[in-house]
């Protein structure tokens, strides 16, 4: 699957709707997107402004990849005024990747100077929505690699900007060197786990907050190496940050 896109705006305003979405199951052949230049605003819960999904079939294998890349343009992922009223776990975010099932292959994000805004119309009620997600099961045995230059905004409390877990074999990579901003509680600039793969962080860009409990990196794995690497100026305003 490619979807290429340039230019424009896409607008939704529904639940669990995505601006750009592609789902795959086949053993073989990659999931690619590309966004350069583009507007992407989502309202509604449960949403995400890009999504790429591939679901490995029950007793096959694959080597599928996810390669997502956007260049210019923003992501703006504000929830419906519902969600206020709801007060829900919305798990809304900006880029979504996930493989799942038994696959070999690796999930490749690069932000390039994209703005990612994610957070119910900005007042700090979408938990759990991340700018970046990326996700591999523990069936997997492939590897994560996340470069951003971009901005990035959370407001949502429990959330993060740049989250990547790897359960399966395989090791997470993030090399960060835009501006990442955080105004929710309990929030981490960059929020990175595996099981067994090696976790390496590298961060030039400033990361600021002023929700309270935040953490600027985390990197954890249950018996991976961990490498944090950090020159970016950080400025932290809340409680117990």
């Amino acid at each position: 699957i490619t979807i290429d896109h340039t230019g424009g705006t896409i607008t939704t305003s529904a639940y669990n709707s995505s601006a750009i979405r592609a789902e795959r199951s086949a053993s073989t052949g990659d999931i690619n997107i590309s966004s350069t230049n583009a507007l992407l605003n989502v309202n509604g819960i449960d949403s995400d402004g890009i999504v790429a999904v591939h679901t490995t079939a029950m007793n096959e294998t694959s080597t599928a990849n996810i390669n997502i890349t956007t260049r210019g343009g923003s992501i703006k992922v504000l929830d419906a005024p519902i969600a206020n009223l709801l007060n829900k776990n919305i798990y809304s975010h900006g880029i979504e990747a996930s493989i799942r099932g038994v696959n070999s292959g690796d999930i490749n994000i690069i932000v390039d100077k994209t703005e990612i805004i994610v957070g119910t119309h900005l007042d700090g009620k979408a938990p759990l929505s991340h700018a970046i997600d990326a996700r591999i099961d523990n069936l997997g045995s492939g590897n994560i690699d996340i470069k951003n230059s971009g901005k990035l905004t959370t407001v949502g409390a429990t959330s993060s900007l740049i989250f990547a877990d790897n359960q399966g074999s395989g090791g997470v990579t993030i090399t960060n060197s835009g501006e990442l901003s955080m105004l929710g509680r309990s929030i981490a600039a960059v929020n990175v786990q595996t099981n067994s793969g090696d976790v390496i962080i590298n961060n030039s860009g400033s990361v600021t907050s002023s929700g309270d409990m935040a953490t600027a990196i985390y990197g954890g794995s249950f018996s991976g190496n961990v490498s944090v690497i950090n020159s970016g100026e950080i400025n932290f305003g809340g409680f117990g940050t």
